[in-house]
């Protein structure tokens, strides 16, 4: 009888053969797999003719994910009436394609509807990761631009707006009030076709099936969800989102003239330049009248009800002196060096050109508790 040796069997695998790079998050879409089995055996110590099994190939999937990411964690500080292309303007998200192939996005803005107002005039670009703009920009309100963005790279995607007025009818704004604006960054088959990824029903070995794996994203990111292979409405929909805020920053003032009467010729008199300390007794007594020869003192108070200070605040106060819009007899007299500035420990400036009284870069501080932040400039004018 012969005897024979038993078989050893050695087993080794091809190395992968792939038609495309791998990145950093994971081998290519379409990459096409190929190995085979090698059979190694001896009989009496001879070793044999290897057997190698047929090519064993597969076709590796798409998967489909992404993040969109507010650049800003805290509020956009913006003033009423500032300009899109102010930098605290300009809302930063970042997109990132992490699946493994090119990927389509559709980018869609829209402001929440709880907000306190909306953004005016507000357009959309993406910056490719070259910050070079592929595509936009566009108003928020027209068709969303698609983008085309590789594998495991981030594009920009910047929203721009402007800010209503203080008070304006229709979409007022005021210190304080928010407006949140979200993208929605949709996975869609190509750039000219804007039809959402959807998850591949069967497994196909040799064709390029797909899988979604995205998180769920802000507000605006419930549609779906791939409920059945463990995500909830939302989770795994080819979307993604996230919101960021602009906060206006507004002083709100307010500003009351009065007038005083200081001295009159006949019951309380003073040197001619109505600032001298004798003043204060003449006004304590309450004799004095609004004659001519009478020396009156006009207060200009500033007040801010809110939690922003106002700076380079300018008044300007143009006095009758001249009557009847310049065209009559003389009224009062400006009298000279009387320009007196409080505005809270900052120095302004103060002029007079005939009839205009000019008090310039002043600060009006913010609200503290209950207590306005007030500033006054006051001046004196003589009757004639």
């Amino acid at each position: 009888m012969k005897h024979l040796t038993p078989i050893r069997l050695t087993i080794g695998l091809a190395a992968l053969m792939l038609s495309q790079a791998s990145w950093a998050i994971g081998t290519d879409a379409g990459t096409i797999v190929e190995n085979t089995a090698v059979l190694d055996y001896s009989i009496g110590g001879t070793p044999q003719t290897q057997i190698v099994s047929d090519i064993s190939d597969f076709t590796v999937d798409r998967k489909v994910d992404l993040t969109v990411t507010g650049n800003q964690s805290t509020n956009y500080i913006v003033a009423p009436l500032s300009v899109a292309t102010n930098p605290t303007n300009q809302l930063l998200y970042k997109l990132k394609n992490e699946g493994n192939s090119n990927q389509a996005f559709e980018i869609n803005v829209s402001h929440l509807t709880a907000e306190d107002f909306d953004g005016e005039n507000c357009m959309v670009q993406v910056l490719d990761d070259t910050n070079a703009t592929a595509a936009g920009p566009v108003a928020i309100t027209a068709t969303p631009p698609i983008v085309d963005v590789p594998e495991d790279l981030e594009y920009s995607i910047l929203v721009t707006c402007d800010m209503p007025d203080l008070g304006t009818v229709g979409n007022e704004v005021s210190d304080g009030e928010l407006s949140t604006l979200e993208v929605l960054a949709k996975a869609v088959v190509s750039t000219s076709d804007n039809t959402v990824m959807a998850e591949s029903a069967t497994d196909t070995e040799d064709a390029i099936d797909t899988v979604l794996a995205d998180d769920i994203g802000g507000a605006a990111d419930v549609a779906g969800g791939n409920g059945g292979n463990g995500g909830a409405g939302g989770d795994r929909n080819a979307m993604h989102s996230d919101t960021q805020t602009y906060e206006i920053n507004a002083p709100e003032l307010s500003v009351v003239k009065t007038s005083a009467v200081i001295t009159d010729p006949f019951n309380c008199t003073q040197s001619d330049d109505a600032t001298d300390t004798t003043s204060g007794a003449c006004t304590a007594s309450g004799l004095p009248k609004r004659i001519p020869g009478a020396v009156i003192e006009y207060t200009i108070t500033i007040t801010n009800v809110s939690d922003a200070a106002a700076t380079g605040v300018k008044i300007t106060d143009t006095i009758d002196t001249d009557g009847a819009g310049g065209s009559g007899p003389n009224v009062v007299t400006f009298v000279p060096g009387s320009i007196v500035i409080n505005d809270a420990g900052t120095t302004g400036t103060s002029s007079f050109a005939d009839p205009v009284v000019t008090a310039d870069s002043l600060t009006i501080p913010a609200q503290v508790g209950a207590t306005p932040g007030t500033a006054t400039v006051s001046f004196r004018v003589k009757i004639d």
